[in-house]
C-alpha cells in the first residue's frame, strides 16, 4: 500500500513540474497503476470469501499484470514520456499530391476514430453504473476526501485492505486530471453520465460530436491542408500523417487502460455495497472520473476549440498537427 501511495505522489508532482509529453505519460500511468489497485483489491475479497484459500476463479491481479497494454504504461520511462510509444513508421508517398490527399482522409479517419473510441468508453462506463444499481448519489464527491478508518473497522482484515485499495485507485483517476481541475469535472461529468445511460452508440457518438464540433473541426482541417503553400514537401504532408498515427494508438492505449479501470470498480462491488452509503458513493465518484477523463481527455486529442483554453492541454491533437506543418 505504502508503495502504491508513494507512486501516486510522485506522478501527481510530475503533472506539474515537468513537460506537457511527460505530463500526459504521467496521466496515463495513474490511470494503469489504479487499475493495479482495483486487480489487488479484488483478489483480496475473493480471499475473503474464501477464506485465505486461493481462488478457483481467474484472478483478477493476474488478468490485470500480464494485460500488455498496462505493462506498457506501467514500464515506460517517465522522463521520456510519450516518446516511449513511438514506433517505426512506414515510408509515405514520395508524391506531394499523393501525400497532402493521403493527410486529409488520414485527418478524417483520426477524427472520426477518437469520437468513436469516446464513444465506447462513455456506454462502457454507462453499462457499469447501470451494473452497480447506482441512482444519484450527492455524497460522491465527498467521498473522495473521506478517511475510511471508522467506515471499515467493521471488516475483516482482507476486506479493511481491499478498500484501501480501491479508495486509492480512485483517487489516483482524479489525480489523472490535475489537481486544479476537478471542480469543473464534478460539474459536467454527471450529467453526462445521466446523458449516455442506456443509448446506443450512434446517438452517444452524435453526442460527442456536437461536444468536440467536430464536423467543423474536420472541414477546418480540410480547409488548413488546401490552404498550405504548393512547395511544402512530401516529407512534411508524411510525417503529419504518421504524427496523427501515432496519436489515435495513444488515445487507444488511453482508453484501454481506463476500461481496466471501470472494470475494477465493478470487481469491488460486493465490497463496496456492505459500506452504505460511502462505498457506493466512491463508486460513483469513480464512474463520474471515468465519463469526466473520456470527454476530455478526447478533447484534447482532437485540439477541440471548446476545450483549447481549458485545464487538459497536455497533447498536441489533430488540429495542433495540421497547424504545424
Amino acid at each position: 500500500m505504502e508503495a502504491s501511495v508513494r507512486l501516486h505522489e510522485e506522478l501527481a508532482l510530475a503533472q506539474t513540474t515537468r513537460t506537457a509529453d511527460i505530463q500526459d505519460l504521467a496521466s496515463m500511468k495513474l490511470l494503469a497503476a489504479a487499475a493495479y489497485d482495483l486487480g489487488l483489491a479484488k483478489d483480496l475479497i475473493d480471499k475473503n470469501k474464501s477464506g485465505g484459500e486461493k481462488s478457483e476463479t481467474e484472478r483478477s491481479a493476474v488478468a490485470v499484470f500480464v494485460d500488455p497494454t498496462l505493462r506498457e504504461v506501467l514500464d515506460a520511462p517517465l522522463e521520456r514520456g510519450m516518446k516511449s510509444f513511438l514506433t517505426e513508421r512506414s515510408a509515405g508517398p514520395p508524391d506531394v499530391n499523393a501525400a497532402r490527399a493521403g493527410l486529409g482522409k488520414k485527418a478524417e479517419t483520426v477524427i472520426r476514430g477518437i469520437v468513436d473510441r469516446s464513444a465506447r468508453v462513455l456506454m462502457f462506463t454507462g453499462t457499469g453504473v447501470t451494473t452497480f444499481g447506482l441512482g444519484p448519489a450527492q455524497e460522491w464527491a465527498s467521498a473522495l476526501a473521506q478517511e475510511i478508518g471508522d467506515i471499515s473497522g467493521r471488516l475483516g482484515t482482507f476486506v479493511r485492505y481491499a478498500v484501501r485499495l480501491v479508495r486509492e485507485a480512485i483517487q489516483k483517476l482524479w489525480s489523472a486530471f490535475g489537481k486544479d481541475q476537478q471542480k469543473e469535472i464534478q460539474s459536467e461529468a454527471k450529467s453526462w453520465i445521466d446523458s449516455v445511460l442506456g443509448k446506443p452508440q450512434d446517438i452517444v457518438s452524435g453526442l460527442l460530436k456536437s461536444v468536440y464540433a467536430a464536423d467543423e473541426l474536420g472541414k477546418e482541417i480540410a480547409d488548413e491542408i488546401a490552404g498550405k503553400s504548393p512547395s511544402t514537401a512530401a516529407e512534411q504532408w508524411n510525417k503529419a500523417t504518421g504524427d496523427l498515427d501515432e496519436l489515435l494508438a495513444r488515445y487507444e492505449k488511453s482508453c484501454a487502460t481506463l476500461e481496466w479501470v471501470v472494470r475494477g470498480i465493478g470487481w469491488a462491488k460486493s465490497a463496496l455495497m456492505t459500506l452504505s452509503p460511502w462505498g457506493p458513493a466512491i463508486a460513483y465518484a469513480g464512474y463520474v472520473g471515468a465519463v469526466g477523463y473520456t470527454v476530455y481527455s478526447g478533447g484534447d486529442y482532437l485540439d477541440a476549440k471548446r476545450f483549447s483554453a481549458r485545464w487538459l492541454n497536455q497533447v498536441s491533437g489533430v488540429r495542433g498537427i495540421i497547424k504545424a506543418i
